[in-house]
């Protein structure tokens, strides 16, 4: 037996024979105002936060520059105390100096070591032509 075109149209030729549940899709809505809600929570904190922040930074920035006016200060302080040595170290190679370029040690110089003698001074009168 032949089936009727009746029987062949009721049954589609490329029909599998077992129907796979298909799986159910759901769509959720976004939530209106969460990102807005979210939003205003991350602006409020920030707002709060942020006078805080900014003290602290300033704070550290003022406690770094009073440790730097610190060691430069005492930077300058020992850098005085060098100079004073200095000064007098300068004095005191001056005053040896003069000293050992005067007249009276060369002439002791020259007769002690040399045997050097001093003329005495001659008096040069000159005749008038």
């Amino acid at each position: 037996m032949k089936p009727t075109r009746a029987a062949t149209m009721a049954t589609p030729r490329f029909q599998s024979k077992t129907i796979a549940a298909k799986p159910k899709i759901t769509r959720t809505k976004p939530r209106v105002g969460t990102a807005k809600k979210a939003s205003r929570e991350t602006r409020t904190l920030f707002l709060f936060l942020a006078p805080f922040a900014l003290l602290l930074f300033l704070g550290l920035l003022l406690i770094g520059l009073r440790v730097g006016v610190e060691q430069l200060a005492n930077e300058v302080a020992t850098l005085e105390a060098q100079k004073i040595q200095l000064e007098e170290q300068n004095n005191r190679l001056l005053a040896q100096a003069e000293q050992l370029a005067g007249y009276a040690r060369i002439s002791r110089i020259a007769h002690e070591r040399l045997g050097m003698i001093s003329l005495a001074p001659r008096l040069i009168v000159v005749a008038p032509e």
